[in-house]
């Protein structure tokens, strides 16, 4: 049998179709005020009005709902399938004798912290929708104090005998032309599997679970021409459910007449109007309010107007549960009426359903799919950030838990894509395996760690971009920078003019020495400025959600002067903050353009050691200008060992700026192995000093890390 007929197409007077049955958006029942109403594809509701509600899982719009402590069937549309009869029911697919709190976990995004926290949700396993893709057409239900199987219309199918029974599931095992739909039931502390006729399939054991092996054996027994018994009984038991689930034509079942009746202002009340008492035919009221207008009744329905406002009254249960509207169009032949309230559309239900046309949490988690389906993750992101405020403004939690996995995967790819200190760590991998086959490796290394800095100012790029910069001075000195070659900083021209006289190295290198210190220091105010910027950002954010508007008008629609105006207020409540980030970023830009500058006399200075050195070593007056020299200074200078000790300390000098970074990041732990790897760099660098000094007679310049004490 083809299982497709159980994609159900059960809306007819309500805009459905088989096609919205297979949509994105989630199915759950939510609870508002200690009352429980049910949700489908985000735009059907049924208000909470009931103790309790199991929805039947994300492709049948029917749910299971509580009333006096008794369980009932009820279509999308609240209409009844199944009377309140049952004392419990169930969509577990298995018995779990201990049932976890489901725990959402906090989603953060790089740059805006935590944006949801963590959140604990307590519900009974039996109550939660059952994950099989289609429902099969007989229910798990109690009834005094044994549990068995009921067909849609409530009929017996399998007799209540069981002390626990659950829904039933496709099993593989076997013959898999034939239908192998099997359910666990539990009696006396011991489990079995049946089949749609009740028969025991797999015999009662201690066991709660049995290998695929085992249940090929048991499910083999079946004698072959049991299938086309099998596949008559489901078609009959599916048939029947399709039938029900179809949305009919609302029965008007208040069939009395009523009486409205006018009450007259008080005497010498001057300017009252009359109002007017709705009753009963016994002079029971209707309801306990007076109103200002009745409109010709409607079957069950009643439409009125009180305070300038309209409501319904449905003739059977009073007030239905919805605010009050500018104005109600007359029920159709399906119970439903169009509403209207501030340019806002609603489809209203004589039996308590709504279904807004814009309702915000769709429209989101419309923006949200689409942006994600297209890979556009910041889009994605800025409508993920937008519909986290306004999530806490929603009545219930399972709100959030309905949507916790399309968010919590645009999140996750957002940071993947978008976060530089994830760009940066990728492109090092990257550059690594190229730095094996070339020896230009760190040069590309350095190109593609300052790319990722310069996404954006905060702490991490910063870092990253000075970084890369090092590196590339590291790997080739010749090579500057684009931002280093400026032509505009005549002060460095005038500093090389004067460093071409200098002669001794030594000095050359007390310069490049008070540079690395300057550098040192813009790096640590950059830091302190990153951090200080990502607080004034939060300042920025928090100012304007504690000025957006609360409660349910948090959702509605804004005229146009209303969102000028809001967008104002805003405005003026960031202002502060905004001109605090202003600040820090020209701060930042500053301290740039001098971190640039430094490079650049850096750089040239080393181009000039190494110059030096090498006419020292050409030129036969300096070999016997060094014979009149102490013991100590008549060795001659080696660049390559000179050079090969400098690259030696910038790569110490990284793995500590590396372990000084996590030191500082309160995010990350420091560990003891990180404290003893700070001792051993810097042990390492003392020798490489030692070294060079005694192999060259040339001291190399120093870093203020190979003095930190962690």
């Amino acid at each position: 049998m083809k299982w497709k007929v159980f994609i159900l197409a059960i809306l007819s007077g309500i805009s459905f179709s088989p096609a919205a049955a297979q949509s994105e958006f989630p199915v759950f029942a939510y609870d508002s005020f200690n009352k429980w109403g049910y949700c489908y594809q985000g735009i059907h509701f049924v208000i909470p009005c009931y103790e309790n509600v199991v929805d039947l899982g994300p492709s049948h719009a029917v749910f299971w709902a509580q009333q006096d402590s008794l369980w009932g069937l009820r279509r999308v549309d609240n209409s009844e399938i199944i009377p309140f009869t049952f004392d419990d029911v169930c969509v577990a697919s298995q018995y779990q004798p201990n049932s976890p709190a489901i725990i959402l976990d906090s989603i953060e995004m790089f740059d805006r912290g935590v944006i949801l926290p963590t959140i604990t949700l307590e519900r009974n396993y039996r109550y939660r929708f059952p994950s099989i893709p289609h429902l099969f057409p007989l229910l798990p239900v109690k009834k005094e104090g044994k549990w068995g199987y009921v067909d849609f219309n409530g009929k017996t199918v399998i007799p209540f005998e069981y002390d626990e029974a659950f829904i039933f599931t496709r099993w593989l095992g076997g013959d898999k032309q034939r239908s192998n739909w099997l359910a666990e039931v539990r009696k006396g502390g011991k489990s079995a599997w049946i089949d749609i006729f009740g028969e025991i399939i797999i015999p009662w054991q201690q066991s709660k679970s049995f290998s695929s092996k085992a249940a090929k054996a048991y499910l083999k027994k079946r004698k072959p021409d049991d299938t086309q018994k099998y596949d008559a009984r489901i078609n009959i038991l599916a048939n029947r459910m399709d039938s029900l689930l179809v949305i009919g034509d609302y029965v008007n079942r208040f069939t009395q007449e009523i009486k409205v009746v006018e009450v007259k202002p008080k005497q010498g009340k001057a300017g009252s109007k009359s109002r007017y008492r709705i009753l009963y035919a016994d002079n029971t009221p209707v309801v306990q309010d007076t109103v200002d207008f009745v409109f010709e009744r409607e079957g069950d329905a009643l439409r009125v107007k009180k305070d300038n406002k309209m409501r319904v009254i449905n003739l059977n249960t009073g007030w239905l549960p919805f605010p009050a509207y500018d104005s109600i169009a007359p029920f159709d032949k399906q119970g439903q009426a169009f509403a209207y309230s501030d340019k806002k559309e609603d489809r209203i239900g004589l039996n308590g359903t709504w279904s807004p046309l814009n309702h915000s949490y769709r429209k989101y988690l419309t923006k949200i799919q689409d942006a994600a389906k297209q890979g556009k993750w910041e889009e994605a992101a800025k409508w993920v950030n937008s519909f986290s405020t306004v999530m806490p403004y929603y009545d219930s939690p399972w709100y959030r838990n309905a949507c916790d996995a399309t968010i919590r995967t645009v999140a996750k790819s957002y940071n993947y894509y978008c976060d530089p200190k994830l760009i940066a760590k990728r492109a090092q991998i990257e550059a690594e395996k190229e730095a094996q086959k070339s020896e230009s490796g760190w040069s590309i290394l350095g190109d593609i760690l300052a790319t990722a800095g310069s996404f954006s100012n905060s702490s991490t790029s910063q870092n990253l971009k000075a970084l890369g910069e090092t590196i590339k001075s590291v790997a080739d000195p010749n090579e500057i920078s684009s931002e280093a070659t400026n032509p505009t900083t005549s002060d460095v021209e005038t500093n090389v003019k004067k460093n071409v006289e200098i002669t001794d190295i030594s000095v050359l290198q007390a310069q490049i020495d008070a540079i690395n210190q300057d550098l040192e220091q813009i790096s640590t105010r950059q830091i302190q400025l990153a951090q200080e910027r990502l607080k004034a950002k939060e300042q920025v954010r928090n100012a304007g959600i504690q000025n957006a508007q609360t409660g349910s008008n948090a959702t509605r629609n804004f005229s146009a002067s209303q969102v000028r105006q809001r967008a104002q207020q805003n405005a003026n409540a960031q202002k502060p903050a905004m001109n605090r980030l202003s600040s820090i970023d020209a701060q930042l830009k500053q301290l740039n353009d001098r971190k640039t500058i430094l490079l650049t006399q850096k750089a040239q200075l080393n181009k000039q050691i190494e110059q030096l050195a090498n006419s020292m070593n050409d030129t036969p007056n300096s070999r016997s200008a060094s014979s009149a020299k102490s013991p100590e200074e008549k060795k001659p200078i080696n660049t390559g060992i000179y050079r090969a000790a400098q690259q030696h300390l910038n790569s110490i000098g990284r793995q500590l700026s590396d372990l000084y970074t996590k030191y500082q990041d309160r995010t990350q732990e420091f560990t003891t192995s990180d404290q003893s790897k700070v001792k051993s760099l810097q042990a390492e660098a003392k020798q490489v000093r030692k070294n060079c000094l005694e192999e060259t007679g040339q001291t190399l310049p120093t870093n203020s890390l190979e003095n930190w004490n962690p």
